[in-house]
């Protein structure tokens, strides 16, 4: 909430997906959401919904352990726009 509350999200596409990039308030102090060196996926959010495909939610950190990145996409592929009427049911797992 801290990165989301503190940063200018710029979408990447206009293909629907919704996947965005933060430009963290330099100013604001962020706690790392891992101490190293590795840069890359941290976190994927595998949610439930009410289409037969699930939304997929992939955080990814910078090399200072920094929110740089969320993707959102629906199903594999994401080949089509995040439909309006999507709703989330449940998480199904969290890597």
């Amino acid at each position: 909430k801290h990165y989301l509350e503190n940063s200018e999200l710029i979408f990447r596409c206009n293909c629907g997906c919704h996947s965005f990039v933060l430009n963290r308030n330099s100013s604001v102090t962020f706690t790392p959401l891992r101490h190293s060196e590795y840069n890359g996926l941290f976190k994927e959010l595998d949610i439930e919904t009410n289409y037969d495909k699930p939304l997929n939610v992939l955080m990814f950190i910078d090399e200072n352990g920094l929110l740089a990145s969320v993707d959102i996409i629906l199903g594999v592929g994401n080949i089509d726009p995040i439909p309006s009427d999507l709703e989330l049911k449940s998480f199904a797992g969290i890597w």
